[in-house]
């Protein structure tokens, strides 16, 4: 019964590395931390609360540059970003019902 929960967190870090945003311009971030690799998933998270989805893409020095999946809105200067260690998947196949 508890089979499917355990598979889930032996697939999924519980573990979060954070930083700050250190700046914004257009759809790039730059932030200090966390210091992942590129291509690995975030979520920067601004001070209401909302949070935006998005992709490690590179790094400047020690800056750490992320592209939110959508437009932002709200961000500001200390807002905090996570990583979890994931990259995104994608489905394919067979999806709805087995059709």
């Amino acid at each position: 019964m508890l089979t499917s929960y355990f598979h889930h967190l032996e697939e999924h870090s519980a573990v979060r590395w954070w930083g700050r945003v250190t700046k914004a311009v257009g759809q790039l971030v730059e932030s200090e931390g966390p210091f992942r690799s590129v291509g690995e998933c975030c979520a920067i998270a601004d001070r209401s609360g909302r949070i935006y989805e998005g992709e490690v893409v590179g790094f400047r020095g020690a800056t750490v540059l992320s592209m939110p999946l959508e437009r932002l809105g709200g961000i500001r200067y200390g807002d905090r970003i996570a990583t979890w260690g994931e990259r995104p998947r994608y489905a394919s196949g067979r999806t709805f019902g087995g059709a």
